[in-house]
């Protein structure tokens, strides 16, 4: 018995395991083209009767009730898929490069394809990116909406000159422009070593934004050098570029002298730590901003393969959302609270009254603003003592919720309503919902 436990039989156990996985894989995979080209034979199939017989839109709408009734439980079937078989084959059916590729993903992720990219080049990118890659739907989503097909084409790096044919063009395809890292729990002020420790507790949203293949090997990496530690923020290892990818993180405008200490960190690992058949490790600089001038002439002469991006903590707001919120003419955000009462009381304001306190008055400013109180109703209340009724049911204590909710972050005001103020208790705003009408 004891023969079945040594290294030969282990050895003998990882190889059938591995052609196992890799048979289904290929197996999945086959099946998955295999749909993919019944859809587009539907679809063209669909296109041609419209086109000669002058079918309408009915067509569809029977097709999908015959053939749900002929295979009774098989999802795809449906009038809703059958048009997107149809908007499928027209959109690629005049497009021989990208044929191939559509039948390397499933079509689901074809679908989100299809209906978020409207270029040509940026489908082949997705199509490329999500065979090679392996990112699942989610993932494919999430790269869209960061835009990573603007981002790689911006990206700056020196591999045409500093890597192996072989894989410098998919090297560049593994290095961004811009990282959107808005899975983190990040104010705008943070120190490198809170970045570093935030991306780590995130690993796989981490992973997931740096474009997948990659795989963590260690934070603040240890090298020695003549004597001397040296510490690496974050190590990683691209499993289809075989090298170490070494990631040195900051909080500041991309400098000159990064680049020296990447091509530091690089040679060190290239000489120590670099394992037979893999290729030469690459390093990214990932900065809080970048001049593009300066990183181009800083990377004009380096001789190992380094890139160099920038990180954003918060996600920009889409453009097509920009026309619909009031420009910053229109509102001003104040450090110290402030209110200018004459733009709700017409005839009084708060400061012409006669109260005792700052609070006080404070208080009935908010009260005027949360329940929309008219002049009449606001004379009634401070005469009734209001104030000082509440004051007494919570036992002397007033509770600064019940003065202010709006006063905890920042107050929301109708921009018609008050076009000239709004205003904040500090500069921290937590949340904010304009209401334009």
């Amino acid at each position: 018995m004891s023969d079945f436990n040594d290294q030969g039989y282990t050895d003998f156990l990882a190889q059938i395991k591995l052609r196992i996985r890799q048979k289904q894989y290929q197996a999945l995979r086959a099946v998955n083209s295999e749909l993919v080209s019944l859809y587009w034979e539907i679809g063209g199939s669909i296109c041609r009767k419209q086109d000669e017989l002058g079918w309408g839109k009915a067509v569809v709408k029977n097709l999908a009730r015959d053939l749900q009734s002929e295979f009774p439980g098989r999802n795809g079937l449906s009038s809703q898929n059958l048009w997107f078989m149809r908007q499928f084959y027209r959109e690629y059916k005049d497009k021989a490069n990208l044929q191939p590729l559509v039948r390397e993903i499933s079509w689901a992720k074809n679908l989100v394809i299809l209906s978020r990219c409207k270029v040509d080049l940026e489908r082949e990118f997705y199509l490329r990116a999500t065979a090679r890659f392996g990112w699942t739907k989610s993932v494919l989503q999430h790269q869209i909406d960061n835009k990573s097909y603007e981002k790689y084409l911006l990206n700056q790096n020196n591999f045409d000159t500093a890597l192996p044919d072989e894989i410098k063009a998919q090297a560049s395809l593994a290095v961004k422009d811009n990282y959107t890292f808005d899975f983190l729990e990040l104010g705008d002020a943070h120190s490198e070593r809170e970045l570093e420790q935030a991306l780590v507790q995130n690993l796989r949203n981490f992973l997931a934004e740096m474009g997948g293949a990659f795989a963590f090997v260690g934070s603040q990496y240890r090298l020695e050098v003549g004597g001397q530690e040296y510490f690496i923020d974050l190590l990683l290892f691209h499993r289809r570029l075989r090298c170490l990818v070494a990631i040195e993180l900051k909080i500041v405008d991309f400098k000159p002298e990064h680049k020296g200490k990447m091509e530091f960190y690089l040679e060190a690992l290239d000489t120590q730590h670099r394992l037979e058949g893999e290729n030469p490790p690459i390093g990214i600089i990932i900065c809080r901003n970048k001049n593009k001038t300066i990183v181009e002439y800083a990377l004009r002469n380096a001789a190992l393969p380094l890139g160099v991006a920038s990180y954003t903590i918060l996600p920009r707001l889409p453009e097509d959302y920009k026309a619909d919120l009031p420009s910053p003419e229109q509102i001003r955000v104040t450090e110290e609270w402030s209110l200018d009462t004459t733009h709700i009381l017409p005839t009084v304001t708060i400061k012409d009254l006669t109260l005792d306190t700052l609070d006080i008055r404070q208080f009935y400013m908010d009260k005027c603003i949360q329940s929309n109180w008219s002049t009449r109703q606001l004379e009634r209340q401070i005469n009734s003592f209001y104030y000082e009724r509440l004051l007494a049911s919570r036992g002397g204590k007033m509770v600064r919720a019940e003065m202010s909710r709006v006063k905890s972050f920042i107050v929301i005001v109708c921009i018609e309503l008050l076009p000239h103020e709004i205003f904040t208790h500090n500069s921290k705003v937590k949340s904010a919902n304009f209401s334009l009408k």
